[in-house]
C-alpha cells in the first residue's frame, strides 16, 4: 500500500515539469581569416575553458569536445520544475570549420546536452535539452 502511495505521488509530480523549448539562433559564422588561424583559436578556447577535446581532425576541420556536468548547464534549456532537478548530464560540442577561399572560414557549432531528470530523488528517464546559444556565442567570439 505504501509503495502505491509513493508511486502515485511521483507520477503526479512528474506531470509538473515543463518541456524544454528550442531557442532559435544562428549556429554558423563566417570569418575573414584562414582556416588554420581559426583552428588554432578554437583549440585555445577549449583549452582555456576546461572543456576536454575528445576528437580533433585538423585536416577536415572537425572538433568534438565532451564534458560531464552534474547539473544542468547555463548553456542549455531543460525545462522548468520546482519539484525535480536535472543531474548527471553530458555536454557535447561539435565544431566544423570549412574553408571558403580567399582566407575565409565558416564555423558551425552544435551544442547538445543530455541528462537525467530526478523527481523526489528517483532517477527518471534520460532527457535531451536544447542549447540556448550562449556557448556557441562564446566560441564564436574567440575565433
Amino acid at each position: 500500500m505504501r509503495y502505491l502511495l509513493v508511486l502515485a505521488t511521483i507520477t503526479l509530480l512528474s506531470g509538473c515539469v515543463s518541456t524544454p523549448e528550442a531557442v532559435i539562433f544562428d549556429n554558423n559564422r563566417a570569418y575573414e581569416k584562414p582556416r588554420e588561424e581559426v583552428w588554432q583559436n578554437l583549440l585555445s578556447f577549449f583549452e582555456s575553458s576546461s572543456i576536454p577535446v575528445k576528437t580533433k581532425d585538423q585536416e577536415n576541420g572537425i572538433l568534438v569536445a565532451v564534458r560531464p556536468l552534474k547539473r544542468a548547464s547555463i548553456y542549455v534549456e531543460c525545462g522548468v520544475s520546482d519539484i525535480s532537478s536535472v543531474r548527471n548530464g553530458i555536454l557535447t560540442v561539435k565544431v566544423s570549420l570549412q574553408s571558403m577561399g580567399n582566407a575565409k572560414t565558416r564555423a558551425t557549432v552544435i551544442v547538445t546536452f543530455s541528462a537525467f531528470r530526478q523527481i523526489v530523488g528517483v532517477t527518471q528517464n534520460r532527457i535531451e535539452c536544447f542549447s540556448n546559444g550562449t556557448l556557441e556565442e562564446e566560441i564564436f567570439k574567440n575565433l
